[in-house]
């Protein structure tokens, strides 16, 4: 009996501990100018970390005061028994990830998987039969080939939305370039994955270069409506539940802040997948209707991330100043290759449609103020292109209920890219 009540102390100093630790790290989170890890509002954000540190406070007094006056032992046992609980699903959902889904060849076929990458983690896309990266692309690419051949990084606009390969943003570039030049032999090796940032499109260039893979130039495409936040200062990406998502950089804050834990990585990706009703409507294809009827939760999405990125206090809010050290130094990777970086910013359908922008007339949003920060910063560096203009009050550009290109976008957006990048490759 000594014993079990001396196991028992052991481990009620044990979860006090573990609750005192959690207990510092969330308020760390809340009284620090850290950012979310977490896709939620700050309202949102603010109220489940105060519950948090509530329940945090309200245990970790209860355990104290147990093992001080030996009363409340139901109470004490109870939270032993929950904690106990707690630690052993954590340890149960770290195997299945780390075994099971978030790896390569997934039972899953969409879960991403972690690479290490330059001592980095990344997530990558499961390989399929023409990649070994996951990459979507038309043809087998061999780590060297003949001719001049451009690695295009980015996020999901690189992946590349179209309905077919020959209209798919990156392919279609690939087929301007080869009629504008045709002794050239150009040929594009699309590396977009879903959800990349600059330091995702950094690291995984310096990985493809240590594979071997040679390019000729690097085209960096900046999505102006995710990229600005995709890649935080203080944050890593990995993939959990086969999802990319944020977690602190720093030890402390990632293995003792509740919402670093794999239990609730699994409930916000849970949470993410059954809630999910802003997807095209039935009928709404790729290559985009005549009439797109917005959804309700699409539209209030919208107006969330034009507030969040051009509204008072953007600036603030943004990590531009972050980012372009990140493209700075991609860019001093490429010219220790050979290779010249050109760089594309890709339109934001938040800032640049008609109905979007009209709800927000006679309120303070700066629309252009992303664009003016990185071509201010960029300017006579590096190549630059703005798509946005060519699609300025362009719906008909994009799939409906959706920020990405339909076909007619894709291709559009390609053509451009083209003549852009065509006279400074040598077109005649």
């Amino acid at each position: 009996m000594n014993g079990y009540r001396s196991l028992e102390l052991t481990l009620a100093l044990a979860v006090s501990v573990l609750c005192a630790m959690s207990l510092v790290a969330t308020g760390i989170v809340i009284f620090s100018d850290i950012p979310p890890v977490v896709n939620r509002s700050v309202g949102q954000y603010r109220m489940l970390n105060g519950v948090i540190l509530l329940a945090l406070t309200g245990l970790l007094a209860v355990l104290l005061f147990s093992v001080v006056t030996g009363k409340l032992l139901a109470a004490r046992r109870a939270i032993l028994l929950g904690f106990t609980s707690l630690v052993t699903m954590e340890a149960l959902f770290f195997i299945f990830d780390t075994n099971i889904l978030s790896i390569k060849n997934s039972p899953v076929a969409t879960a991403f998987r972690n690479i290490e990458a330059g001592g980095e983690v990344i997530y990558l896309p499961q390989p399929n039969a023409l990649s070994p990266f996951g990459f979507r692309t038309p043809r087998d690419e061999p780590v060297s080939r003949k001719g001049y051949r451009l690695l295009f990084l980015g996020n999901s606009y690189v992946q590349g939305s179209g309905s077919s390969f020959a209209v798919n943003y990156p392919q279609a570039v690939e087929a301007a370039l080869r009629k504008a030049m045709p002794g050239r032999d150009v040929t594009v090796f699309s590396a977009g994955v879903d959800g990349f940032g600059i330091k995702e499109d950094l690291v995984l260039y310096q990985y493809l270069l240590d594979q071997h893979y040679q390019f000729d130039a690097v085209v960096l495409n900046f999505m102006l409506g995710s990229d600005p936040t995709n890649d935080i200062p203080g944050t890593i990406r990995k993939a959990i539940a086969g999802q990319p998502q944020r977690l602190h950089e720093g030890w402390f804050l990632r293995y003792f802040y509740p919402f670093n834990t794999y239990i609730s990585r699994y409930l916000v990706y849970l949470d993410v997948t059954f809630n999910q009703k802003w997807a095209n409507p039935p009928g709404a294809a790729t290559k985009g209707p005549p009439v797109c009827r917005p959804s309700a939760t699409f539209t209030n999405f919208s107006h969330d991330r034009a507030a969040d990125y051009y509204g008072p206090g953007a600036p603030r809010r943004l990590f531009m100043a972050y980012n372009l050290d990140k493209l700075f130094a991609l860019a001093d990777v490429a010219g220790r290759n050979q290779a010249k970086l050109f760089l594309v910013l890709l339109p934001d359908p938040n800032a640049l449609l008609p109905d979007n922008r009209a709800f927000f007339v006679g309120k303070p949003m700066n629309w252009g103020w992303t664009r003016d920060a990185i071509t201010q910063r960029v300017a006579g560096k590096l190549p630059l292109l703005d798509l946005s203009p060519a699609f300025l009050d362009r719906p008909d550009m994009f799939r409906c209920n959706d920020t990405h290109w339909n076909d007619i976008g894709n291709v559009a957006g390609a053509q451009r890219v083209a003549e852009f990048l065509a006279p400074q490759l040598g077109a005649k």
